[in-house]
């Protein structure tokens, strides 16, 4: 196991226990961080020569699958790829989105803080 794999990982149970005991915090942040070390760590199994092209595209479409926001991940990477990188984030933004179904981790966070509401009353 890699230093970032196991970063990774830790990440994901930190923002995971954080967000499920009520810590506060939001997925923005950790959304692109688990996208760009995914991305790096396909990149680096697979020896590709351009790592970081796939951190940014996976970074979008974690970003997109999490958040339910298409175009602000392709919008993210454009502003700060620059337009060469616009279809290649259409395509990875858009097949996450649409992959993933139509609930996101924003809407599941309000319904349990709802539910749990509801149920001290």
């Amino acid at each position: 196991m890699t230093d970032l794999t196991a970063l990774l990982i830790l990440k994901i149970v930190a923002t995971s226990l954080t967000l499920n005991f009520g810590g506060s915090g939001g997925l923005f942040i950790p959304s692109l961080y688990v996208g760009g070390a995914l991305g790096l760590i396909y990149a680096q199994t697979l020896n590709l020569e351009a790592p970081v092209l796939y951190a940014i595209l996976s970074m979008a479409a974690v970003l997109a699958a999490t958040s339910k926001s298409l175009l602000t991940s392709i919008a993210l990477v454009a502003e700060t790829m620059g337009s060469s990188f616009i279809i290649p984030a259409i395509v990875s933004a858009a097949v996450s989105y649409f992959l993933t179904g139509s609930r996101s981790f924003y809407r599941s966070q309000l319904v349990n803080k709802l539910q749990a509401r509801h149920a001290q009353c």
